[in-house]
């Protein structure tokens, strides 16, 4: 508990400098098992091994003090295990610093065989990124394209007069920031898109500068599927129920929302999988269309 009604303000920066330490695991003993924290410098990111081998990752926030929260990425804001959740760096006796949460200490350690790391850097010229050019919509139909270069600076149209360097990590992913936000691009699992994602957007990125066009036969496929007579689409958020429905016979799609009043809107397709309803871009993706931005997800459940 801290006296007054504020937390004591933080220090990130040093608070990051601390826990990340290069060829350094925090870890501790606990009935004979091996628990184990490892935090990256850049990302904020750690992962955590609470003894069965298994590794979970999360996310770093700093709050007052030397007070941490690591969280997982799943499950929203709730911090499970004996790990996760709410730690605090504290100095011993001797000036050495502890990662403590109840009766369980971790300190530093040097990396052992078999201890699950957090994502580490590694060379451009290593990375499937580097001199490859993606594209994207963004969240109003928008087409961006980004392109990593080989000389370590990123060209994104978002931003066209900056030019910040990209890093790229060992999990498949690269991050930069463009106008003081960062943006973390991860590769699909066949390494032909790229996927940007968080609890505000979901941003599915093609190779090159063009997205793949779809030709009429399956401009007509995608119209089929989502204008079936026998389906419909629906968002509920906070118990309240959004249908989408779209028409068959035209380009008009039918909002009709939980009280009832409905409103008429044009869709079209902007390319493979992708697809605008108004003002928002949405990506088909099997039975569920994911809005971009603000990121949402439509169901596709029995018309009753």
């Amino acid at each position: 508990m801290y006296r007054g009604p504020k937390m004591p303000p933080s220090d990130p920066a040093t608070i990051v400098r601390i826990l990340c330490k290069p060829d350094l695991i925090w870890a501790a003993e606990v009935e004979g098992r091996r628990q184990t924290i490892s935090f990256e410098h850049d990302t904020r990111r750690a992962v955590v091994n609470s003894g069965d081998g298994k590794a979970l990752q999360c996310r770093l926030d700093c709050f007052g003090d030397y007070f941490i929260n690591v969280f997982l990425d799943i499950g929203g804001y709730q911090g499970v295990g004996r790990i996760t959740g709410g730690l605090s760096l504290k100095e011993d006796e001797n000036g050495d610093w502890i990662l403590k949460k109840h009766d369980l200490e971790l300190r530093l350690e040097p990396i052992q065989p078999g201890d699950l790391l957090a994502p580490q850097p590694i060379s451009r010229v290593r990375s499937p990124f580097n001199n490859t050019t993606w594209c994207f919509f963004d969240g109003k139909g928008k087409l961006n394209t980004v392109i990593f270069g080989a000389n370590g600076t990123v060209s994104d149209t978002r931003a066209p007069n900056e030019k910040p360097e990209w890093i790229p990590y060992d999990d498949n992913t690269a991050r930069y920031k463009i106008q003081g936000k960062g943006q973390k691009l991860a590769f699909d699992a066949d390494k032909k898109r790229l996927l940007r994602e968080d609890n505000k957007v979901r941003e599915i990125w093609f190779s090159g500068r063009q997205p793949p066009r779809l030709n009429m036969t399956e401009t007509k496929q995608m119209k089929d599927m989502l204008a079936d007579k026998s389906q419909a689409w629906f968002n509920y958020d906070g118990g309240k129920k959004t249908t989408y429905v779209f028409d068959d016979k035209s380009s008009n799609m039918s909002i009709i929302m939980d009280n009832g009043t409905t409103k008429t809107v044009r869709w079209e397709a902007l390319c493979t999988g992708c697809i605008r309803i108004g003002d928002e871009v949405f990506m088909v993706e099997g039975g569920t269309l994911e809005c971009v931005e603000p990121r949402m997800t439509l169901k596709q459940e029995p018309n009753l």
